[in-house]
Formats: C-alpha cells, structure tokens, sequence
C-alpha cells in the first residue's frame, strides 16, 4: 500500500486501533521515529475549547488536521483489567504494561508491522517529501530534529534551499517597488 493510502486509512478506519492510527500518521505524516512517539507525553498534544489541536514535535507546536487533531484527542486510552491502569502516575500517550514506562517503540513497531506500516521506509520517505517542499531550518523547528540532519534530508531531497532566503527577499523587494 502507498504512504498516501495508509495514511488516509489510519484516519478513517475506526476498526483500527485509535493509538496506532495516532502513531501510524506521525511516522507517515510528520516522520517521526518510533522512539520519540512512544515516549510522547500527553502534555505534548494541546487541545483548545474550540477544538483546535497542536502537537509539539520541536519548538513550535504544529498544529493538527481535524481528523488527526480527533485521534490526538483521545489519547491515551484508559487501560483496563491490570493494576497499572489504576496506579498510573506517568502522563505517556503510548503507555506500557507498568505504569511508570511508556510503550517500548519495537511492541509499537509490531502493531504498526501489522497494519503494514515499515516503519523505517515510510519514515524515510516522509522526510524526502518534507525535505522537498520545506528549508531545512523549518523542517527542523517544526519536527524537532537537529539542523544538520534536517539540512543532509533538504539535500537529499535535491530541495536547493540554498537560494531560498535571497530568493524570497528580492520577490519581496520587487513587490513593494525596490531594486534588487
């Protein structure tokens, strides 16, 4: 199945399990690595009266798309018929069988496998997309990864973001009129 298609399935499929729709989605979507979505914490996603979710990635929260911002809600569910889902303390998104661990990536790994999700390969090519169509300074405020690594995916991606900053400037100075 194509990244595309997963990720429409994850966002519409109730008989998916809503936790690997959430994390499904940040790998296909946000190219998030399994290790950082099973450690997220339920301060991480921020929901407004209005409905209007964010989730913080990097240094700005990104905000979510409705069907995704829905997922986020919900999350995490509340475990049933164990002692740990009476004494957790932890605020993990993805919680694990004791309550003070979240969910370790390789179980999250083999829930996603399922579901036909590979994670590494859908990873790597979310982040050529988004190395295409963002800076590398974007890419990595908005998914929080370091601005090396961010910039070796820009380059990768064969983006040339180089040129992107003069190039925006002189556009700007000729719409109000100036010389280059």
């Amino acid at each position: 199945m194509t990244r595309w298609r997963l990720a429409k399935q994850l966002l519409t499929d109730p008989s998916i399990d809503p936790a690997d729709r959430f994390a499904g989605c940040l790998i296909l979507l946000y190219a998030q690595p399994l290790t950082r979505i099973a450690a997220l914490r339920r301060s991480a996603i921020r929901v407004s009266p209005d409905g209007t979710a964010t989730l913080s990635l990097g240094r700005e929260p990104v905000e979510l798309p409705p069907p995704l911002a829905g997922l986020a809600s919900h999350l995490p569910l509340r475990r049933t018929g164990r002692m740990s889902a009476h004494l957790d303390t932890e605020s993990w998104l993805f919680p694990g069988r004791n309550s003070n661990q979240h969910l370790h990536p390789a179980s999250l790994g083999r829930r996603l496998q399922a579901l036909g999700i590979d994670s590494r390969r859908c990873r790597n090519t979310a982040l050529l997309q988004l190395g295409a169509e963002l800076p590398a300074a974007v890419l990595a405020d908005m998914l929080g990864m370091h601005i090396v690594t961010a910039d070796q995916w820009t380059r990768d991606a064969g983006a040339g973001w180089n040129g992107y900053v003069p190039a925006h400037l002189s556009r700007e100075a000729e719409d109000v009129g100036l010389p280059n």
